[in-house]
C-alpha cells in the first residue's frame, strides 16, 4: 500500500527563470520544511531552455510524465491566470482546500480558484523567488548554497539584474543569497549577454510616434514565423530599456505580433497615476500595477490599437488628451 502524499508544484507556460527557479527551489526545500517522510514532491515544468545554468539536480517532470500519478496537493508558482498555467487540468482535479498559490503579480483576469488562506501573494516582491527566499530566511530554515544561488538567479532574471521592480528588501535578500560580489557579477554577465536571435528581434522593433503628444510611447514588433516562441528572447534588459516610459511619455505600450496573435506589454513610470493594470485586464491579461501585459488572438493590428484606445479612454476619463488618440 502506497502511503505517500504527492504534492505537485506547477508554474506557467513558456516558463522563465523565476518560474523554474521558484518551482525547483520550493520542491527541494519543502520536504525539510514539512519534515514528513511521506511527502513526495513532484515539480512539473514545461520543457525549457534558460540563458544560464542552475545548480539543481532535482528531477522535474513534464505533464506527459505524470498522467498516472495521484496528486493530493498542488502548489502554483509565479502565475495566477488560468489560461497561462502549465497543468491547469491537474490543478482543477485537486480539491480547492488543497490548492496553494505563491505569486508576485497583482490583479489578473481569470484568477485561479484558491482559498484566501492558501494564497501567498506579494506584489511588492520583485519575483516569486524573493517570496520563497524571504519565507525561508525569516523562518530560519536551513538553505543550501545551491538553493540560495538558484533563488538569486530567479530574482536576477526577473528584474533584469535588479534594474527594475526592486525594493530595498529585494536587494537585502539578494545580497544574503549571494554575498560574493564577483559571483554576482558573473551571473550578471551571463544574463546580460544577448545572443544572435535576440539581436535580430531587437533590430525589428519599430517606434510609432503618433501618440507621443498624448504621453504614450508606442512600439511594435512583428515576429518572423520561423522564430517561434520568443518569450525568453524578449527577457533581456535591452528590450526593456528601448521600450521604457520616460517623463515626457509616462506610459509605454509594446505590441508584439506573432501570426495575427498580439501580446502587449504596458509600462508606466512610478509617479503616473493612470491605472494601466485595468487596461491590461481589459486586454485579457494582468500583472503588476506599473508593469503588466495583455493579449489578443486572431485579430489585426488596427483592431488591437482600437481596443487599447477605447479602454484607455474609459480608464483615463480625460486625464490625458484622449480624443486625439485615433487610428
Amino acid at each position: 500500500m502506497n502511503n505517500k502524499i504527492n504534492i505537485a508544484i506547477i508554474t506557467h507556460k513558456n516558463c522563465d527563470g523565476d518560474a523554474v527557479m521558484s518551482t525547483l527551489s520550493l520542491a527541494e526545500t519543502l520536504p525539510n520544511i514539512l519534515n514528513d517522510k511521506k511527502i513526495n514532491v513532484i515539480p512539473i515544468i514545461e520543457k525549457h531552455k534558460l540563458p544560464f545554468e542552475h545548480k539543481s539536480k532535482l528531477k522535474y517532470y513534464t505533464l506527459d510524465e505524470v498522467n498516472d500519478k495521484q496528486i493530493d496537493y498542488i502548489i502554483v508558482c509565479d502565475v495566477n491566470e488560468q489560461d497561462r498555467v502549465y497543468g491547469i487540468d491537474i490543478f482543477n482535479k485537486v480539491p480547492i482546500e488543497k490548492r496553494f498559490l505563491i505569486d508576485h503579480h497583482d490583479r489578473n483576469r481569470q484568477e485561479l480558484e484558491v482559498l484566501s488562506q492558501n494564497k501567498f501573494i506579494n506584489p511588492k516582491s520583485c519575483s516569486t523567488c524573493e517570496i520563497i527566499a524571504s519565507f525561508l530566511l525569516n523562518k530560519k530554515h536551513k538553505i543550501s548554497n545551491d538553493i540560495m544561488y538558484n533563488l538569486y538567479l530567479g530574482m536576477a532574471s526577473d528584474t533584469f539584474c535588479f534594474q527594475r521592480s526592486v525594493t530595498s528588501d529585494s536587494l537585502r535578500i539578494a545580497n544574503i543569497l549571494v554575498s560574493d560580489k564577483q559571483e554576482r557579477n558573473n551571473i550578471k554577465d551571463k544574463l546580460l549577454k544577448m545572443n544572435l536571435e535576440q539581436e535580430k528581434l531587437y533590430k525589428l522593433i519599430k517606434e510609432n510616434k503618433r501618440f507621443e503628444k498624448d504621453g504614450i510611447r508606442m512600439f511594435n514588433l512583428s515576429v518572423p514565423i520561423e522564430m517561434g516562441d520568443i518569450t525568453k528572447l524578449l527577457k533581456h534588459p535591452s528590450f526593456d530599456s528601448l521600450t521604457a516610459p520616460i517623463e515626457s511619455c509616462p506610459i509605454s505600450i509594446f505590441i508584439i505580433e506573432i501570426e495575427n496573435n498580439y501580446f502587449i506589454k504596458f509600462k508606466k513610470i512610478d509617479n503616473c497615476d493612470i491605472d494601466i493594470l485595468k487596461l491590461a485586464i481589459a486586454c485579457n491579461g494582468g500583472g503588476h500595477s506599473n508593469r503588466c501585459a495583455g493579449r489578443f488572438y486572431n485579430t489585426s493590428y488596427d483592431e488591437v490599437i482600437k481596443k487599447i484606445i477605447n479602454e484607455y479612454g474609459n480608464i483615463t476619463k480625460g486625464k490625458l488628451k484622449i480624443k486625439q488618440l485615433s487610428v
